[in-house]
């Protein structure tokens, strides 16, 4: 979880000069949109793999 907030706030705040809560709220779903659909996921090998 820690992970996400770390890349959430550095890819989707920070970059970028945001001037209202509706700005923040709409790049924070466009990322969790993106994380959750879209990225690159390695998948963990466990023990029954």
């Amino acid at each position: 979880m820690e992970s996400f907030f770390s890349h959430l706030k550095a890819e989707a705040l920070y970059p970028h000069d945001i001037h209202s809560k509706a700005e923040a709220q709409r790049r924070i779903e466009q990322f969790i949109r993106f994380y959750i659909e879209e990225r690159i996921q390695i998948k963990l090998k466990t023990d029954a793999d």
